[in-house]
């Protein structure tokens, strides 16, 4: 059982629906259902009823209510009680895409937990979310950085590449387009393609690439934790960054790039506010990032 899982559920039951919880939280709707479930899997009883107009906690889920928001808060009187008094804590709001960070050996949540060690006055906040929505919270106010899979064009946001991820599409080893080296999107014709949450620029490109081809992608749904699952499983094809771990690890799943003509790439970037001052710690927390990906060594 996770902090998180517990205030996922109060917050769900407060608002009475996961998509309000979700918007409230800055996360999507599939990662607080996911949570939901495994708690109630954990705990061996159902917790909340589900309808189309929302959610309901059941009686068991009454009792954990209670016993949760407890948790909750003291969790968090416990992390404001230890904060030093001696010098004033900031805070980071970081947003990064649903498809999570990059983990690649100058880049991956090791970089945040040394940030962390050498910054003990800057707490990071991380909150997952599509690209389109990071992009929407930094927009609003709601995040001082995100980690988004497009480039964003709005004059009040300042970008920084850190790559441009090659595309490649995972499936079964028993799907006909792996017995290919490479594929066009022409062969995506009648084939499902798994639709992993909006990640926008990625999307945009498969559907003008498959309507210059002379017809329209098929699209299923899939929760981004368990997208290449599915494809591995024989569903269909997934969009997937070519350096994504789970295609040279997951079993029963394989990758195939692009030919020459129909290659494309997705820019994986770091955004700000662009009127975010020079000495701030969001600016400190996106130098250090710039460095740990640029560092080769």
């Amino acid at each position: 059982m996770e902090l998180r899982q517990l205030r996922y559920f109060c917050k769900a039951c407060e608002l009475g629906t996961v998509t309000a919880a979700a918007n409230e939280l800055y996360v999507t709707e599939q990662t607080i259902s996911y949570a939901l479930k495994k708690l109630e899997q954990e705990l061996g009883q159902s917790l909340l009823i589900r309808s189309k107009t929302g959610v309901i906690p059941t009686q068991a889920g009454l009792d954990v209510f209670e016993k949760a928001q407890a948790i909750v808060l003291a969790a968090d009187n416990l992390l404001a009680s230890m904060r030093p008094v001696t010098c004033e804590r900031k805070t980071v709001r970081f947003f990064i895409t649903t498809m999570g960070i990059p983990e690649s050996k100058n880049f991956s949540i090791d970089v945040l937990d040394a940030f962390a060690t050498q910054h003990p006055n800057i707490e990071v906040n991380i909150s997952e979310a599509p690209t389109q929505k990071c992009i929407r919270a930094v927009l609003g106010g709601h995040a001082d950085l995100a980690l988004t899979y497009s480039w964003p064009q709005e004059p009040e946001l300042e970008p920084h590449l850190l790559m441009n991820g090659e595309i490649a599409f995972a499936m079964s080893t028993n799907h006909p387009l792996a017995q290919k080296e490479e594929i066009s999107f022409a062969d995506l014709r009648d084939v499902p393609v798994l639709w992993a949450m909006d990640t926008g620029y990625a999307f945009a490109v498969l559907d003008e690439r498959c309507k210059a081809y002379g017809f329209e992608p098929t699209l299923h749904s899939v929760p981004s934790s368990s997208y290449l699952d599915a494809a591995a499983t024989g569903k269909g094809v997934a969009m997937a960054l070519a350096t994504h771990p789970k295609l040279v690890t997951k079993a029963g799943l394989t990758s195939r790039r692009l030919i020459a003509k129909d290659h494309f790439t997705v820019p994986i970037c770091l955004v700000i506010p662009a009127d975010t001052p020079k000495d701030s710690p969001t600016r400190t927390l996106l130098n250090w990032l710039l460095k740990a990906w640029h560092n080769k060594d």
